[in-house]
């Protein structure tokens, strides 16, 4: 694996994603939709209020996300906090009506990772980091 001086991006408004969370026993991954949010280490995710994910989240804070990108892989890791101030606008800018029973969760990443596919497989890859303070 080589590293490279390319800084990766942020996931695209609307990525899915996996999430994964620190339940009471074990990791829970389950997939969600991003959105960015007003800062450039900020990802949002629209969900239920009463969701598994808002508890595992109160009682531990550490989140890691991970998906695929059009030329390899993505992943990230970050603390999430229940953002009842951002749901009216991440709802607006989801395109949902502003009625819905949701609220926001807003991931600060601290790192973000991007694996480009250079080759013929999975192992001939380039590796770039981005770290946020």
């Amino acid at each position: 694996m080589t590293s490279v001086s390319v800084t990766p991006e942020l996931p695209a408004p609307g990525t899915v994603c996996m999430l994964t969370t620190y339940g009471p026993t074990t990791l829970h991954t389950r997939p969600v939709t991003v959105w960015p949010g007003d800062c450039p280490c900020d990802l949002l995710v629209l969900t239920e209020p009463d969701a598994e994910k808002i508890s595992d989240i109160a009682d531990r804070p550490d989140v890691a996300l991970g998906g695929p990108c059009p030329d390899g892989w993505w992943s990230a890791e970050g603390s999430a906090v229940v953002d009842q101030d951002a749901t009216a606008a991440a709802l607006v800018a989801a395109g949902l009506p502003s009625q819905r029973r949701l609220t926001v969760v807003r991931i600060t990443l601290s790192r973000l990772r991007e694996w480009t596919v250079t080759g013929g497989g999975p192992w001939d890859n380039t590796y770039a980091e981005r770290t946020f303070a």
